[in-house]
């Protein structure tokens, strides 16, 4: 019997947890998938919605010292909402959720039509594009109407044949690991 989301959540977050604690492996891992994410971002352009990593997520935060000619906004939620903001002087403050949003008042916002793409975090990943999160379904939610690239980050070993899918998940359009760059078929 397949497992539910729940149970597949607390699976991964183990799995990701123990990961973590091999300060050496991860060191080389994420480097790994850095590589790959910057030949990514070698043919990108523009304004990009990234993110701040929490809880044993991979950390993408060097895209922003790397490739200076792209705009890069991160996420903020209003009443559940959300919204891309730049902070002009890298200040957050820690959400009611736990993960780090951009001071408002120091922040300039971007519409999300106006993003050419979001680098979107995830507990796992399947070989068709579909995203296992943390189970708020904001990024589902947000990503509703969003016809911009959807970059999912995972490690190879959060990358699975299948995942449970929902009428309302979000297809990533590529999943970049530390071993590969896989582009979806048309979503």
């Amino acid at each position: 019997m397949a497992l539910s989301k729940i149970d597949l959540r607390k699976k991964f977050r183990d799995q990701r947890k123990q990961l973590f604690a091999n300060d050496e492996l991860i060191q080389q891992k994420s480097k790994n998938l850095n590589k790959n994410l910057n030949d990514f971002f070698i043919t990108q352009s523009g304004s990009w919605g990234i993110y701040f990593p929490m809880n044993f997520e991979v950390s993408v935060l060097q895209l922003i010292h790397k490739f200076e000619n792209i705009n890069f906004y991160f996420p903020k939620l209003f009443n559940d909402k959300m919204t891309f903001l730049k902070p002009k002087y890298f200040d957050f403050i820690k959400s009611k959720y736990g993960f780090y949003e951009p001071v408002l008042e120091q922040s300039e916002e971007i519409q999300l039509c106006d993003l050419d793409g979001i680098i979107v975090p995830g507990l796992a990943y399947d070989i068709q594009g579909v995203r296992l999160g943390q189970g708020k379904g904001h990024y589902d939610q947000a990503l509703q109407n969003y016809k911009g690239l959807r970059i999912g980050i995972c490690f190879k070993e959060f990358l699975e044949q299948k995942l449970p899918e929902e009428t309302h998940d979000i297809k990533m359009t590529t999943i970049v690991t530390d071993k590969e760059v896989c582009h979806m078929k048309e979503n």
